[in-house]
C-alpha cells in the first residue's frame, strides 16, 4: 500500500487530462500531537455514563456544549446553529394480550417506534389483527385493505439481504480479501420501506400497531431504535422480537384483544443546537470535516468526540504548515430528520459562505466497530471475531486512493472505498454534502447494533485498536486532503454522477 504522500504523487490523469498538482508535501502524521487511546476510551467512557444522546435531551445537550468547550479550550473558534422543534421522549412502554376466553399476559417489548402516538397510562385496547408480512426491499407489504378501525394491528417484517455490489462500484479495497464482502450484507439497521410509515395504518383507522422482527434473534432484535420515520404519527406503535411475534400472529387468529402503553412527554418548542467550529489555515480553501451528535449509543453516535480529538491533533500542527481551514461541523438532528435538517443539511441552508471555499469533506461516523451477526438460524447473536467491514465512499478516485493509502499500516484493516451507482444511497451524513457535487469521501460502518439502545451502550462491542487506528488513519486523510490540488477533486453536478 503506498502512503498519502506517495498516493498524491501517483493520482494520475485529473478530469482536464492534466497530472495531479500539489502544491506543498503533507505533514507527516506526529502520534505525539495525538490523544492516547486511553484518554479517548475514558471520554467515551463518560459519553456512556450519560445514557443515549436522542435529539436535545439532557444527555444530548451536555454533550453538545461539553465537545463546544473542548473546541474552545484547544483554541478553535465555535458557533452554533439552533433549532427549535417538537420533541417526543417516551417514558414507559407495554405491551399485553389476552386470548380469546384466556387471561392478559404480558408480551415482551423489544422497543417503541419512536415518535409514534402515545397513550393515557391504561393504554390503548382493541382487537388484535394480523397484516400480513412486509420486507424490507419492498417485495411484500403489510395488507391494510380489511376493516382495521379501532383495531391493533399486528405486522411481520423480514430483512432481506442486500446485496452491497447493486448499490456499490469498488475503487479498491485495503485487502483482496475484503472484495467478497460487499456481497450479501444483512444489517438490522435496514428499518424502512413500505410498511414503517405509519399514517398508513392511521389512514386505515388502525388504533395501534406491533411491528414484529421475523428473521432477527431475540438478541439482535433487543433494543433496536429506528428513529428516522415521519413527525408524529398519533398511533401508538411498539416492536416484538420472532418468538413473540410468533405468539401474537396465533392470537390474533383466534380472536384475540391486545393492549399497547406508550407514555411520552412532548415538549413544543424544544431547543438543540448543531456545533461549528473554525481552525483557520494559511488560504480561505476550506476543508469541512463533519459528523452529528445525537444517536441512542456509543456507536451512533462518537463521531462528535472523534473531530473533537482531531481538532485538538491539527491545533497543534503549526498555522504555517496548514493550508486550507479546517471547518469541524457537528450537527444535530439526525435522529429527528422530520423536524430537524440534520445529517448537514442545516449546515449547507445556513453556511452557503463556507461552501463557497470547500475544496472537500470528510464525514466521519460509527468508529470502532467488531462484527456481530446472528448465526443461520437467528437463534444466537455474537461476535464474529471480525472488525466490521467499513465503507469509504465517494465519487472521487482521487479521494478514495488517499483514503486506502491513509489506513496504510493502521490497525484499520477492513475497509472497501466505494462508489455509489446511479440513484443508489451515499451512506450516512457525508450524502447531503455530496449530494451538492461536493467532493466527499463518507467513512461509514454500518454494524446490526448500530441503532440499539443497550444497558452498556454497546460499548463491549467497540474495539480500542480499531479506533486508535481508524482515528490515525483519518488524520493522515486531512493531512493528504489538505494539499491535493482542488483541480484533482473539482465539484460535481448537484445530482451525483458515477463514473463511466
Amino acid at each position: 500500500m503506498l502512503s498519502a504522500a506517495a498516493a498524491l504523487s501517483t493520482l494520475g490523469p485529473s478530469s482536464s487530462g492534466a497530472k495531479a498538482r500539489v502544491t506543498q508535501s503533507a505533514v507527516e502524521f506526529n502520534p505525539a500531537w495525538l490523544a492516547s487511546i486511553d484518554e479517548i476510551w475514558a471520554a467515551l467512557g463518560e459519553m456512556n455514563e450519560h445514557g443515549p444522546r436522542f435529539t436535545g435531551n439532557a444527555s444530548h445537550r451536555w454533550f453538545v456544549d461539553t465537545l463546544d468547550s473542548g473546541m474552545k479550550q484547544a483554541g478553535l473558534k465555535t458557533s452554533r446553529d439552533s433549532y427549535t422543534f417538537s420533541r417526543w421522549e417516551a417514558k414507559s412502554w407495554g405491551l399485553s394480550a389476552t386470548p380469546k376466553n384466556g387471561k392478559p399476559a404480558d408480551v415482551p417489548v423489544t422497543f417503541y417506534y419512536p415518535h409514534s402516538g402515545e397513550t393515557g397510562a391504561q393504554g390503548i385496547t382493541g382487537p388484535l389483527v394480523y397484516a400480513g408480512k412486509m420486507k424490507s426491499d419492498g417485495s411484500a407489504k403489510a395488507d391494510l385493505s380489511g376493516d382495521l378501525k379501532g383495531k391493533i394491528v399486528f405486522v411481520e417484517y423480514e430483512i432481506v439481504s442486500r446485496d452491497y455490489n447493486d448499490w456499490y462500484r469498488p475503487w479498491g479495497f485495503y485487502s483482496p480479501d475484503n472484495k467478497s464482502e460487499l456481497e450479501k450484507y444483512i444489517s438490522s439497521t435496514m428499518a424502512e420501506g413500505p410498511g414503517w410509515d405509519l399514517d398508513a395504518y392511521k389512514n386505515a383507522g388502525a388504533a395501534g400497531v406491533i411491528i414484529g422482527w421475523s428473521n432477527l434473534s431475540h438478541g439482535q432484535a433487543a433494543g433496536q431504535n429506528w428513529p428516522f420515520g415521519h413527525a408524529n404519527q398519533e398511533v401508538p406503535s411498539l416492536l416484538v422480537g420472532p418468538e413473540d411475534g410468533a405468539r401474537l400472529r396465533q392470537w390474533a387468529s383466534q380472536g384475540a384483544t391486545a393492549t399497547i402503553t406508550i407514555q411520552a412527554d412532548i415538549q413544543q418548542n424544544a431547543g438543540t443546537d448543531s456545533l461549528i467550529a473554525t481552525l483557520p489555515g494559511n488560504s480561505d480553501e476550506v476543508i469541512v470535516v463533519n459528523t452529528h451528535t445525537d444517536g441512542p449509543n456509543l456507536v451512533q453516535e462518537n463521531g462528535g468526540l472523534i473531530l473533537l480529538h482531531l481538532a485538538k491533533y491539527f491545533a497543534k500542527v503549526p498555522q504555517s504548515s496548514r493550508k486550507r481551514t479546517l471547518v469541524f461541523s457537528l450537527a444535530s438532528g439526525h435522529d429527528y430528520g422530520a423536524y430537524v435538517p440534520g445529517k448537514q443539511g442545516g449546515f449547507a441552508e445556513r453556511h452557503p459562505d463556507l461552501l463557497n471555499k470547500a475544496v472537500a469533506s470528510v464525514a466521519v461516523e460509527h468508529l470502532g466497530c467488531r462484527e456481530w451477526r446472528d448465526d443461520e438460524s437467528h437463534s444466537n447473536y455474537s461476535a464474529t471475531g471480525k472488525d466490521e467491514l467499513t465503507y469509504a465512499m465517494t465519487h472521487h478516485e482521487a479521494l478514495a486512493k488517499l483514503e486506502l493509502a491513509s489506513v496504510n499500516g493502521t490497525k484499520d484493516r477492513r475497509v472497501a472505498a466505494v462508489e455509489p451507482k446511479p440513484g443508489q444511497r451515499y451512506l450516512g451524513v457525508g450524502g447531503a454534502l455530496s449530494n451538492l457535487g461536493m467532493p466527499t469521501l463518507g467513512y461509514y460502518a454500518s454494524p446490526t447494533y448500530l441503532n440499539m439502545v443497550a444497558p452498556d451502550g454497546c460499548m463491549s462491542k467497540l474495539s480500542k485498536p480499531l479506533m486508535y487506528g481508524q482515528i490515525v488513519g483519518l488524520a493522515k486523510l486531512i493531512h493528504a486532503m489538505d494539499v491535493i490540488d482542488a483541480s484533482d477533486i473539482r465539484w460535481l453536478p448537484a445530482a451525483p454522477r458515477a463514473r463511466g
